[in-house]
């Protein structure tokens, strides 16, 4: 009877022991999913974010529009939309620091750099005949007679056949198909001389300036020594 109760005894402390393991087990499960749950969760906010900010980055690197305020970035004339008959001529960048800014006419989007020391990661022009945005450095020009805001004249597409049709439409308008290097080096000229006059007027009002001051002073000195005479 003894060995009965003893035997008893161990099987209830037997089976006490089991269920507390299992559940320490159950426990230490039940941890570990919720800790593989918090780094899912991290994982996909985190790439989430990557892919928000990707998102903004190339959203970032596309063209926009003017408003009816917009300035030329060089050389701060009005700068016109794409349904001004002005508006073809019209030209835009991004610079490194991820600011838009406008130009009125191809030569100061060509410019902006000499005149500002900061460099354009992209920038586009206007297709002569849709208007939509093109990459300069995918864009065809044509130099013509027309009459562009700073007087440049040219005109973009974005393939060589709609410039060589436009050119054979359109043989009053002079047009003859050019590249981005002799555009840039004419911007360079033309950039350089406008420097140089700058300059020299303001050497000469600097010049102007000093003549008056002498002439002031030549006269406030004559009129002391008539006081002294006296």
């Amino acid at each position: 009877m003894k060995k009965f109760w003893l035997f008893s005894l161990i099987i209830m402390v037997a089976v006490l022991i089991f269920t507390g393991c299992g559940s320490d087990e159950t426990s230490a499960d039940k941890d570990e999913n919720q800790n593989e749950s918090a780094e899912l969760s991290s994982a996909n906010k985190e790439e989430k974010a990557q892919t928000n900010n990707s998102t903004d980055d190339s959203r970032k690197d596309e063209p926009v529009e003017p408003d009816e305020n917009t300035l030329c970035a060089v050389c701060n004339m009005k700068v016109y939309p794409h349904d001004h008959e002005m508006g073809v001529f019209t030209g835009q960048g991004i610079t490194k620091s991820g600011e838009t800014v406008f130009f009125d006419d191809v030569g100061c989007i060509l410019n902006y750099e000499r005149a500002t020391g900061e460099e354009l990661k992209i920038q586009w022009v206007r297709d002569y005949e849709t208007l939509e945005w093109t990459e300069t450095n995918k864009a065809i020009p044509v130099k013509t007679n027309l009459k562009s805001p700073m007087k440049w004249g040219y005109v973009f597409f974005d393939s060589r056949e709609k410039a060589e049709r436009f050119i054979a439409e359109n043989s009053e308008l002079n047009g003859e198909i050019t590249d981005w290097e002799t555009i840039d080096q004419l911007a360079a000229e033309r950039y350089e001389k406008k420097m140089k006059s700058m300059k020299s007027q303001h050497e000469s009002r600097h010049s102007d300036h000093e003549q008056d001051q002498n002439h002031d002073d030549h006269h406030q000195g004559a009129g002391d020594n008539h006081g002294h005479s006296h």
